[in-house]
């Protein structure tokens, strides 16, 4: 990373000779959907080169919204290794999230979701803390929360010590619920490493088109910094804490119609992305649920969120065609290398059969490329294959044309569907 270089966006800025300050503007395109591979979803080493694993930037993002953080390389004055924009000068963030809700609309179409990730301070004097400042959120408001990185049994204990009253209620064993209003604060357990959780706000009937509510989160660190007392003697030293993370959420209340066109772009690429994180990761609980009410809102706002076929362009209605179609020749070209391998015979079969096991594997190959389907799609298009292939052959068994391997490419492949069948179910993809 250190080595790469980047001519164009390297310009000197020449000062005024009369001393007067320079003003220069500078502006850059990020270009996040591209999908080329550039890096791994975990960089090691940090600095690179990357050999393999790499994943586009894209496939990086956890959030329709994602922050920017830049810094002003002033080599006299460096910024320092281990500065967040909270306490540094040369570093600025922008952390602002806008979801839309309808007016007045379903449940679902009022329901806020939001993801965020925490990294709680190395120090273990003092717990770290959520603070949910919930600004001029109406009435009636209610946010869930879902830390899977965390025991809410735990957190309800630290809250039960730290203070006199809260209004946390545990869900279940990684999801708290609390009302709304003021501002609500939400201890962290001691813990190492990056924790994402994903915020949901359900706001009450009765919003109007044209409001527009905001919630600041912000993360206060246990970490106590000293101040430097320079003009009196302090016999007991004053410390203050400092926010080292924080994020708005900007909710404008519109007409479904303006807002469903651009959820179900959005749930295309999220679900295009969703697929490509490993069932490993720590994302990959907190990124399902996130998708899922993103469906439920489509669904709210009078679409169907199962005609959303996953894009990185989010041109949802042209993937799902295509991926239709891809399917459907995977299906096809199954059947029809089971009942040519079954009924044909010398070159022919191994011309016809040849063929069709190459244009399967390239069906499939492009499948997985175009559409990233689940592996239940996968198994189940094969499976449909497999069987309506069985399902012929042995129709041509019952009409008593024969060839010698027809009984026993019939029993191979009724055995291939059942095998599919029983790792299927196994898998929960008839559900």
């Amino acid at each position: 990373m250190t080595t790469q270089t980047d001519t164009p966006n390297v310009q000197t800025i020449p000062p005024n000779p009369s001393g007067e300050e320079v003003v220069r503007y500078f502006g850059c395109w990020l270009d996040f959907n591209k999908t080329t591979p550039q890096f791994p979803l975990h960089p090691s080493p940090p600095d690179g080169p990357y050999t393999s694993g790499r994943v586009s930037l894209q496939d990086h993002i956890r959030n329709e919204h994602i922050c920017l953080v830049s810094e002003i390389a002033f080599a006299p004055a460096p910024a320092q290794n281990g500065n967040t924009p909270s306490v540094s000068d040369k570093l600025a963030q922008r952390n602002l999230a806008i979801v839309e809700s309808a007016n007045p609309g379903l449940t679902f179409s009022r329901r806020i979701p939001q993801t965020f990730e925490i990294r709680p301070s190395p120090s273990r004097l003092e717990n770290d803390e959520l603070m949910f400042d919930w600004g001029n959120v109406p009435v009636g408001s209610v946010a869930t929360l879902y830390l899977p990185g965390f025991d809410t049994n735990d957190i309800l204990l630290l809250a039960a010590k730290k203070y006199r009253s809260h209004r946390m209620v545990r869900i279940d064993e990684h999801t708290l619920k609390f009302d709304t209003g003021g501002i609500t604060y939400l201890p962290i357990p001691f813990a190492d490493g990056n924790f994402p959780g994903l915020l949901t706000v359900d706001l009450p009937e009765g919003i109007e088109k044209g409001q527009a509510f905001k919630i600041v989160v912000r993360q206060v660190t246990g970490e106590q910094q000293p101040i430097a007392m320079t003009h009196r003697i302090e016999a007991r030293q004053p410390s203050w804490r400092r926010i080292v993370g924080s994020f708005q959420l900007t909710i404008p209340v519109r007409d479904k119609a303006e807002i469903l066109p651009r959820q179900q772009r959005l749930l295309s690429n999220l679900r295009w992305i969703e697929r490509a994180i490993p069932a490993n990761d720590r994302w990959s609980p907190v990124f399902s649920r996130y998708v899922s009410q993103i469906a439920d809102r489509i669904d709210a706002l009078g679409g169907d969120s199962n005609k959303v076929a996953p894009s990185p362009t989010g041109q949802w209605r042209e993937a799902r065609r295509n991926c239709l179609i891809l399917n459907l020749a995977t299906f096809l070209l199954t059947a029809l290398l089971v009942v040519g391998i079954g009924t044909l015979t010398g070159g022919l079969m191994a011309i016809i059969a040849g063929l069709a096991f190459v244009l399967l594997i390239g069906a499939v190959r492009l499948w997985i490329d175009k559409c990233r389907p689940k592996i239940c799609q996968l198994l189940r298009g094969v499976l449909a294959g497999a069987a309506i292939g069985a399902i012929v052959l042995a129709l041509i068994a019952v009409l008593g044309t024969s060839t010698p391997q027809l009984i026993t490419t019939l029993a191979a492949s009724a055995g291939l569907a059942a095998l599919i069948a029983i790792v299927s179910w196994r898998r929960g993809c008839f559900g």
